[in-house]
């Protein structure tokens, strides 16, 4: 895309050169239609993040290397007080073991003379060699020394271990009381415990208990799995999404998220006071790279004056109903159009050349293709049921995860702890998100679940 025009006219240039000219009521958002609020944006990422990991690594290191270098006075009454004195601890090197070894095996040496050659503790060199001749006198014998196994026989063969990965892959729900029940009805003799089928399940099943991921049926139908097939071969040679790819996506947050994991005293609930029971979600628009955080917008409810008509049977105005809605095209447009600007501006962000969105119906009006057409980039739509695929995704979580450690109060204090929690995400972890986006690249291509 050589030709370009800029983004507050209303004329756009494609790349074939085509002229078009929008209308003027889709062109001129209103700022009480459409209200944004900046949040954080790629300008402010050099002056906000946090130093990377290894450099944080490094400082934490150094400080304990000082530490290790402080001296402990002890008194000659507690040194004469203590009964056991252990000796200064000594490692060999490999190539002080090979000189030893070879005094002993090339040169016939005894263990005492080749100790002493090579500056080896006398006791040492004596097991080394009482060691060795012992190896070589079985191997002779041919006797070969094997591990005793000790303790009990285990309750459960290898059969029982395949019926319950079975019962487990067919329903992840099962309980474990469920499984021995159908253990003892399937096999005879059975003796386990429920612990045991627990134990049993994590160290020799390699099973885990996690949390659940609900996923829509026909997120893992064949239709679209062709789908996520074609997409990927289409766009294999195109786009990587560990470089020149831009990531969007909204997300919703409240003031009353909170961490889902607590501390109690032993038989007591964890329980945690909020202010409110149910908060007002605040919608926050995205657009995340592999350079880091391009731009970060909260859109701001609309204030409608108060109407007297209202509903029978019904406390709330119709105006009031009418501005409490999601994000919408317009929204999305004026979100786009910033995003736009700040890879412009920004010399770093020149490799960017796709934006990267799901299939939302909002994402697809003409003039946005016509806005980002006049950029010189292209949108690049996701196939459907594929949030794998959008590395914003885990920036929102890591965002979500940290905000949540905040104990926010009002409502004026979660778009500030929204910017803190984006200011402390590493350029590490925007690389890292990326790049878990494109491990599922094989996935698609062969038809595999995700």
């Amino acid at each position: 895309m050589n030709s370009k025009s800029e983004l507050h006219t209303n004329r756009y240039v494609d790349g074939l050169g085509n002229s078009f000219t929008l209308e003027s009521d889709l062109m001129d958002l209103d700022s009480q239609t459409a209200p944004l609020e900046s949040c954080f944006c790629y300008s402010d990422y050099n002056e906000a993040v946090p130093p990377t990991k290894i450099e944080a690594d490094n400082l934490h290191s150094n400080m304990e290397c000082d530490d290790v270098d402080v001296d402990v006075a002890v008194s000659p009454e507690q040194d004469k007080n203590c009964k056991f004195k252990r000796g200064p601890y000594r490692y060999y090197s490999e190539a002080e073991k090979q000189r030893f070894w070879q005094l002993v095996i090339e040169q016939g040496s005894s263990a005492y003379r080749a100790a002493q050659a090579t500056d080896i503790s006398l006791q040492i060199a004596y097991t080394w060699k009482r060691n060795w001749n012992r190896l070589i006198a079985n191997e002779i014998n041919g006797i070969y020394d094997k591990p005793k196994k000790r303790g009990r026989k285990p309750l459960l063969s290898e059969d029982h271990k395949n019926y319950l990965k079975e019962l487990v892959l067919s329903d992840p729900t099962v309980t474990v009381d469920f499984l021995l029940n159908k253990l003892r009805s399937t096999f005879e003799g059975v003796k386990a415990s429920e612990s045991t089928i627990y134990n049993f399940l994590i160290k020799v099943c390699k099973f885990s208990l996690k949390r659940l991921s609900k996923w829509s049926m026909r997120r893992d139908s064949p239709e679209l799995k062709q789908q996520r097939f074609e997409w990927a071969l289409e766009n294999k040679d195109k786009i990587d999404l560990e470089k020149n790819c831009v990531f969007i996506d909204e997300a919703g947050f409240n003031i009353s998220m909170r961490r889902e994991y607590g501390w109690s005293k032993v038989g007591e609930k964890a329980v945690l006071k909020v202010p409110v029971t149910r908060g007002l979600n605040v919608s926050f628009l995205g657009a995340i790279s592999p350079k880091g955080c391009i731009d970060l917008k909260v859109r701001l409810p609309v204030e409608n004056a108060p109407n007297k008509k209202r509903k029978v049977n019904s406390n709330t105005t119709i105006s009031e109903k009418k501005s409490r809605v999601g994000t919408t095209a317009d929204h999305f447009y004026s979100f786009v159009k910033s995003v736009l600007r700040e890879i412009e501006t920004n010399q770093a962000l020149k490799e960017m050349k796709y934006l990267v969105l799901d299939n939302a119906a909002i994402h697809k009006r003409r003039d946005l293709e016509l806005l980002v057409a006049s950029s010189g980039m292209e949108l690049v739509f996701l196939p459907a049921y594929s949030p794998s695929l959008n590395a914003i995704e885990e920036f929102w979580s890591v965002c979500k995860a940290k905000v949540k450690r905040s104990n926010l109060s009002r409502k004026e204090q979660l778009t500030p702890r929204v910017r803190e929690a984006t200011a402390k995400i590493v350029l590490e972890s925007y690389q890292g998100f990326c790049k878990h986006a494109s491990s599922f690249i094989p996935y698609c291509l062969e038809k595999k679940s995700f």
